[in-house]
């Protein structure tokens, strides 16, 4: 069972059982020009838990981040030209529908020493761990995976790489015609309780869970975003069934990161483009999805995202062909009923947190939101422009354990 399946958070966090995976991956090495640096993506699937921890610096900058836990076509790889992307991903992918290590900074001339801690999810008799380079990679680390001790080995299965002003990935693409630059390459081994007993332990007790249910979102325009400061992992659920996602994009929100939808929605939008027009999520322009001005220390920075999936709940735009944006409002009374939907979120706190901060990110201009009064749920207001462009910021503290998790966990 995958992340992306239900499965019930508390009892989860209660009686986490099973086998625990230690790896430790060697040096990454150091590079020497700064022009043609590539961090090294892992991923990692049939956990139900996982962390990649970098033990010999512990400035956050080193800090790999979680873009997805259920790695599909257009997931957030790395953030060289302002992010690339992963197309083509084969369904017969060893690692696809696990979780998804990525690392932005891709200019540091350091060594990296890498721990995973993955635990084992019910059902599941091994994990896979797959790590995966490009042309710009530098350095001798995934051949050193390759030899007999360390027993990784090249996969058949490569994907490409995309980013936001790529002509490449249209109605002329074909997924045979690979191009080499763009080429991701995968190296994968698959570990298992007994025949690799030196790597797997008795599964780490987690810290207690926190929930908290917002009031309904009434009838708002622009979806709002949250973020949590304090979470190892977090999921959002809704009341009403059809109401737009939430999905955590980023543990480590920032500057440049999208508010709504941070990916292309390869299979839907690849239709299109053409050679002569980039590919680019088609719901809106790509700029608006980024929060435009920002002020480094605001309640968001450095926090856990839960990313809408969709920019606005009043409509959304249909498929159609060649960029058309054939825009579908949707009726009165589906208007009225998604209005009545309540978000709860659902976060397992990093270990020793005594409290966790929850925040909505709010298009202040939209006036119809219930959320504007969420001071009245005990929240705090940092204003309009609270270093998110012209977004508020509503803020609470959360006690760990104070609260009983009793719904289910989608990630």
């Amino acid at each position: 069972m995958r992340f992306s399946s239900l499965i019930l958070l508390s009892a989860f966090l209660a009686t986490v059982t099973g086998q625990t995976l230690t790896y430790k991956f060697p040096p990454t090495g150091s590079y020497t020009s700064k022009d043609t640096v590539e961090r090294y993506q892992i991923c990692v699937k049939g956990a139900k838990w996982a962390d990649l921890i970098t033990t010999n610096l512990e400035d956050e900058k080193y800090r790999f981040d979680i873009s997805s836990l259920d790695f599909k076509n257009g997931d957030k790889i790395d953030g060289r030209w302002s992010g690339r992307y992963a197309v083509n991903v084969p369904d017969s992918f060893a690692c696809k529908g696990g979780i998804l290590f990525q690392h932005d900074n891709l200019s540091e001339e350091v060594s990296l020493d890498l721990t995973l801690k993955a635990t084992l999810d019910d059902g599941e008799s091994k994990l896979t761990v797959c790590a995966f380079y490009a042309h710009y990679i530098q350095g001798d680390w995934q051949n050193i995976l390759q030899t007999p001790e360390r027993g990784f080995a090249l996969s058949s299965n490569v994907f490409e790489l995309a980013n936001q002003a790529d002509h490449n990935y249209g109605q002329d693409y074909s997924p045979e015609q690979q191009r080499f630059f763009s080429r991701a390459q995968t190296i994968c081994r698959d570990f298992e309780p007994g025949g690799d007993n030196g790597f797997f332990s008795e599964a780490e007790p987690l810290p207690k869970p926190v929930t908290y249910t917002f009031p309904e979102v009434g009838p708002t325009g622009i979806m709002p975003g949250i973020c949590i400061k304090g979470a190892q992992f977090a999921s959002a659920t809704n009341s009403v069934v059809d109401y737009p996602k939430y999905e955590m994009s980023t543990r480590q929100f920032s500057i440049g990161d999208n508010l709504w939808m941070d990916r292309y929605w390869w299979e839907t939008n690849r239709n299109r483009a053409d050679s002569s027009y980039p590919l680019r999520d088609n719901a809106s322009d790509w700029s608006p999805r980024r929060q435009g001005i920002w002020t480094a220390g605001n309640p968001c920075d450095g926090s856990l995202y839960l990313q809408p999936q969709r920019l606005e709940q009043t409509g959304y735009y249909l498929e159609s062909p060649k960029w058309t944006n054939q825009y579908l409002r949707l009726l009165d009374a589906d208007q009225e009923r998604l209005a009545k939907n309540k978000i709860t979120v659902e976060i397992l706190p990093k270990k020793d947190e005594q409290f966790v901060q929850i925040c909505a990110v709010i298009k202040m201009t939209d006036q119809t939101t219930e959320w504007l009064n969420l001071e009245n749920y005990g929240f705090t207001t940092e204003g309009i422009g609270a270093g998110i462009g012209t977004f508020g910021i509503y803020c609470k503290d959360v006690a760990v354990g104070q609260t009983r998790v009793t719904m289910k966990l989608q990630l």
